[in-house]
Formats: structure tokens, C-alpha cells, sequence
């Protein structure tokens, strides 16, 4: 299994937390004729903090997350940002270093070709802290029987989806039925919910 740490945490860089729920940071404008354009300024921190990342880095790629925690409520912002700052700075920079987007797998792909070899780890990542006395101690062993039960009960959820389906379309159900079946489905659902 390959493991990547990000190098400070999974949101956006620093100084690039721009959505309607994170409106901390001013949004990149790359247009000079406006009194609100810094696209250098932020360009210049961008490509600051991605050499900083690099500096600790064996592997000729990196992988950049961009978004948050319930974020991209707006998605349009946010690409529209996105597209403006990897405009910008594949344009401008000096440094050789090109943005775009990616998926999970071609960043997979992409490492596979720096041909690095890794460093093996064989003992325990946890207790992991992130925080001054908060440990994860047990977040994948703690409750192994409930979670089991939560698996195997998503399973027949999944399962009888289809069988409830399957009987709504029907000709002959009654409404009396299909209210039936669809009590049953929320039940199962509510619970698995809470769970």
C-alpha cells in the first residue's frame, strides 16, 4: 500500500481558502487592471509552498489538494479559481514547475514513473495525534463488532433495494404495499444512518 502524507494538512494551501463556506483568504485575480489584483503575490506564496513540499520530497510530482471539508457547495468558485491560478502560473513562473489537475490515479501513475523505491513500513501508525491530547487510538479496532453489523446491514440494504424496486414497478402492487416497502426501506435506512 502506498501512503502519502500530505505536508500540512488536506485542505487548500495556505492563503488559497476561497468557497462560500471559507471566505478567509482573498480570491486570486489575475487581472492588472483591477485594484484587487495580486495573482503575483499569490502566485509567488503558491509556488513558495510547493518547493517547500518539494524540499521533502523524493518523487518528481505532488500532489496538491484543493478544497476542504464540506466544501465546493459552489463549484463553479472554485474552478473558476483554480483555472485562473494554473492559467496564471504556467504562464508566469520561471521555476520548472507546472500545475494541473489530476485524479488519484494518475498521480499513482505519474509516481510509478519517477521509478523511486520506498521505504517499507512494518510497524503501527498509530496512535496518530493530530492535536495537543487527541489521539485516534483505536479508530480502526474500537467497536469491530458494531462495524461489522453496519457492513453486513448496508449488504442487505443494498440487496433488498432491488427487490424493492423490482416489486414497486409492479402492475399489481397495491399502494398499501408499496407503502409497506418503502417503510421498511426508511427504517432500514434511518438506522444505518445513525449508525
Amino acid at each position: 500500500m502506498l501512503v502519502n502524507v500530505f505536508h500540512d494538512h488536506y485542505c487548500w494551501p495556505p492563503g488559497f481558502y476561497v468557497d462560500e463556506r471559507y471566505d478567509a483568504d482573498e480570491p486570486f485575480q489575475p487581472d492588472a487592471t483591477l485594484s484587487t489584483f495580486n495573482a503575483q503575490i499569490k502566485a509567488t506564496e503558491l509556488i513558495n509552498y510547493i518547493q517547500e513540499q518539494a524540499d521533502h520530497r523524493r518523487e518528481q510530482h505532488l500532489l496538491l489538494p484543493w478544497g476542504c471539508d464540506f466544501t465546493y457547495a459552489n463549484a463553479k468558485m472554485n474552478f473558476d479559481q483554480m483555472d485562473k491560478i494554473i492559467q496564471f502560473v504556467n504562464k508566469y513562473n520561471t521555476k520548472n514547475i507546472t500545475l494541473q489537475y489530476s485524479t488519484p490515479s494518475q498521480y499513482i501513475d505519474a509516481i510509478k514513473k519517477d521509478n523511486i523505491t520506498w521505504a517499507v513500513k512494518y510497524d503501527d501508525g498509530f496512535p496518530y495525534s493530530d492535536n495537543l491530547d487527541d489521539y485516534w487510538t483505536g479508530y480502526f479496532s474500537s467497536r469491530a463488532t458494531q462495524k461489522k453489523m453496519i457492513r453486513d446491514t448496508s449488504s442487505y440494504m443494498h440487496a433488498s433495494e432491488k427487490m424493492y424496486a423490482k416489486k414497486v414497478v409492479d402492475k399489481d402492487v397495491t399502494d398499501k404495499e408499496v407503502a409497506e416497502i418503502m417503510s421498511a426501506k426508511d427504517s432500514l435506512t434511518d438506522i444505518l444512518g445513525v449508525l
